[in-house]
């Protein structure tokens, strides 16, 4: 099977070239520059479409092997390898990688295993990065003497066994193990050496995986065998070279797509499980691959948020220009639903319950940007209404016979029903606001329609009391009491007496011929005509009030 967005060689290509550059992306003593290998690996997308479909490639063996020379001409990378003119040392220190385009692909150069330098301590990290090496790896390729074949603890036959140990506990595609029968001559044939190699990887496996267990090695691990001669045979050793890296190429099995997490992602995933083999906890498969949907669906999430900014739905929305509610809501509704719709779509391979965790932070993250933007047109829409209620709920109220419960919630309901309409259909995610400022404008009614209210009861009130005491001035006063009538603001005209006011807006409705002052005296003695008292009886009355006068002094 080829690797994804694999680009197949021909016989008698050169090499697959790697990109340019190198990292040490784990120190020898165990530290992990993430940055710099997220910054590293996040630069295949700018060579490679096929970036999220990346194989990895790393190299095992004893110190001193050629793992590094041998890398260096499969790939073209430039990792440092041993200049024997100055001496047998240690030339690579923890885990350095580099990439190559096309095919896609990261390329690991692991410390050689059983060095001087780290003494008796150094297995562990032998351990390790084996460890880590197999749990990252499609293909791991091992370096082997061929003097070591036969041998019970060369031949990294070590490391061998605890990777077989630890690879049945991770759920991921076959590894590819290649074992590299380095400095082969044909005493032995070919068949025969690699015959003996696998019986022993399955005498290897059988150990730590009893036959009572029913674990296969072939579920889990596909071993080959390629073999090298020693590398002063220099044109037989750069066609052995080409062989493997048009192997790798075209044969190597990557793991299915869909189970693959993209390139950017490296980093975070080695990060995890360097993490957890340093800590010699159990490499969980599934805690992994959740620590994984976390973060590649956070990452989505946090793509998603950057690109507001270049979109056109979102700048419309927060331009500011004017725009009637009902079509911001309109735009806001097709605005969440493509954002929400795009998380779904890029996270539809992970986890579902990770997945709906993290939309629901994408949710809240979208409508912290976008409720305050809402609640403006929202409060301006329901400005609008307490203006309009302002201006008109005297004029309703005044016009109604009787102020009761019914009559004001009818006054209340009809502005709340014109904010409806004009508001339009709200998304779901904003019906508390709109609840919130449904609430408060309902209360602003209530409270105009009260203040109003009581103006217009005050007002009855006082028109009822100046009306009654005019009615009785003129009963007593006759026409005398007209100038103070008109004085308490009140007036009479055709017999009626009303406010001075009423009858002003009633001329400005329909203007009337001015009465004449004559005219009008003799229409407001006609009001409540008086009987005249004849002078004589007056006066006898007044005789006989002077008559008690005199009775009682």
């Amino acid at each position: 099977m080829a690797f994804p967005g694999e680009t197949q060689m021909k016989s008698g290509e050169e090499t697959v070239k790697a990109l340019p550059g190198k990292i040490q992306m784990i120190r020898g003593d165990g530290h992990l520059f993430y940055s710099e290998a997220e910054t590293f690996v996040e630069e295949l997308k700018t060579y490679s479409s096929a970036s999220d479909n990346y194989t990895v490639v790393s190299i095992i063996g004893p110190q001193g092997s050629g793992k590094s020379y041998l890398l260096n001409t499969l790939f073209s990378t430039k990792f440092d390898v041993l200049n024997a003119k100055k001496g047998r040392k240690q030339t690579t220190k923890g885990i350095w990688i580099a990439k190559c385009n096309d095919p896609c692909m990261i390329i690991m150069d692991v410390e050689g295993c059983d060095g001087r330098e780290r003494g008796e301590d150094g297995t562990l990290f032998e351990k390790q990065s084996a460890l880590f090496s197999l749990t990252l790896s499609d293909v791991l390729l091992v370096n082997m003497w061929y003097k070591d074949i036969d041998r019970q603890n060369g031949g990294s036959y070590g490391l061998i066994k605890i990777i077989f140990e630890q690879r049945a506990k991770i759920e991921a595609p076959k590894t590819t193990i290649i074992i590299l029968v380095r400095d082969y001559d044909d005493e032995t044939p070919l068949d025969i050496t690699k015959k003996d190699l696998k019986e022993r990887m399955n005498e290897l496996w059988d150990q730590v995986h009893p036959a009572s267990k029913g674990l296969k090695m072939s579920d889990y691990i596909k071993v080959k065998v390629k073999d090298f001669p020693n590398k002063s045979q220099e044109q037989e050793f750069t066609q052995k070279s080409k062989d493997l890296a048009q192997f790798l190429c075209n044969n190597a099995a990557s793991g299915s797509s869909e189970q693959k997490h993209c390139a950017s992602s490296f980093a975070y995933s080695s990060q995890i499980i360097w993490d957890l083999i340093c800590k010699n906890k159990r490499l969980s498969a599934a805690d992994h691959k959740l620590a994984m949907a976390t973060y590649l669906c956070s990452q989505i999430k946090n793509e998603i948020l950057e690109s507001f900014d270049e979109d056109t739905g979102y700048r419309s929305l927060t331009s500011g220009t004017s725009m009637s509610v009902i079509k911001f809501n309109t735009e806001l509704s097709l605005f969440l639903d493509s954002i929400f719709s795009r998380y779904e779509e890029d996270t539809s391979a992970h986890d579902r319950n990770t997945m709906e965790k993290v939309k629901l932070e994408l949710q809240k993250e979208t409508l912290k940007r976008l409720k305050p933007i809402f609640k403006d047109k929202i409060a301006c829409l329901s400005t609008e209404m307490h203006s309009l209620a302002k201006r008109e709920v005297h004029h309703k109220l005044n016009n109604l016979q009787e102020l009761n419960d019914g009559s004001k919630s009818d006054v209340i309901n009809a502005y709340m029903t014109k904010f409806d309409k004009k508001r339009g259909e709200v998304n779901l995610y904003f019906s508390e606001v709109l609840k919130k400022q449904r609430k408060e404008l309902e209360n602003d009614l209530k409270r105009i329609v009260q203040e109003e209210e009581h103006k217009i009861q005050t007002k009855r009130e006082t028109r009822q009391s100046k009306t009654k005491l005019a009615t009785n001035l003129l009963m007593y006063m006759g026409p005398l009491a007209i100038p103070i009538i008109k004085l308490s603001g009140m007036n009479i005209v055709g017999g009626v007496i009303k406010p001075k006011e009423e009858f002003e807006q009633e001329e400005e409705i329909e203007p009337k011929e001015e009465v004449e002052p004559e005219e009008e005296f003799e229409q407001e003695a006609e009001i409540e005509p008086k009987e005249e008292v004849e002078p004589e009886e007056e006066f006898e009355q007044e005789e006989e009030f002077e008559q008690e006068e005199e009775i009682e002094p």
